[in-house]
């Protein structure tokens, strides 16, 4: 059985130092906002605030 944690700032750090440049922006949204990753995956421009520093994913339909 496996336990899982959040990684460390320092984790991340390492991490993304390997990433390419999409890969840190989605790493960086994951790591600050609790999104999932199919949530961060759907983002489009207009659920980017960058006057109020927010994202606001649009609702998605229920599978």
């Amino acid at each position: 059985m496996t336990i899982d944690r959040v990684p460390t700032t320092e984790e991340l750090k390492r991490i993304i130092q390997h990433l390419p440049l999409n890969g840190k922006a989605l790493l960086m949204v994951l790591a600050s906002s609790g999104m999932r990753i199919g949530e961060a995956t759907q983002l489009k421009l207009s659920d980017v605030d960058l006057t109020r520093n927010r994202l606001s994913p649009s609702p998605q339909p229920v599978r």
